[in-house]
């Protein structure tokens, strides 16, 4: 799980999508550099390449070590076919739903966000 939450990461910031002024948070746990409350301060379009990035970081991060996962396998088959509009607006909903996370990491919120989704079609990312 850590590994898919740093590729994730990885990923999300490719895309780009700091907002102005946000300080990387240390944790005890590790690091990350977008939270909950940077992600309410972006533009549409770029929380949607925020959560596309983070998609594919979850698709992707079994490369590293070559073995597929069964939840990558999950994901893969939830979110078949929907656009990536659909998928940020499922994170919006979520973190609309939970204001009291947003000072959480962003990735991890977006992952949670697509598990709910995936668990009402009855194919849940993780149990």
């Amino acid at each position: 799980m850590k590994r898919i939450v740093a590729v994730s990461v990885l990923f999300g910031l490719a895309s780009s999508v700091f907002a102005a002024g946000e300080q990387l948070i240390q944790l005890s746990g590790g690091t990350y550099y977008v939270t909950g409350n940077a992600y309410e301060q972006m533009a549409a379009g770029t929380r949607s390449t925020y959560v596309m990035g983070v998609m594919d970081g979850l698709l992707g991060s079994w490369t590293l070590d070559g073995v597929a996962p069964k939840h990558v396998g999950a994901l893969g088959a939830c979110l078949q076919g929907i656009p990536s509009g659909q998928a940020r607006a499922v994170v919006d909903k979520f973190m609309a739903d939970n204001p009291s996370r947003w000072d959480s990491q962003m990735n991890a919120l977006v992952y949670n966000a697509l598990n709910e989704m995936c668990r009402t079609r009855g194919t849940p990312i993780w149990p």
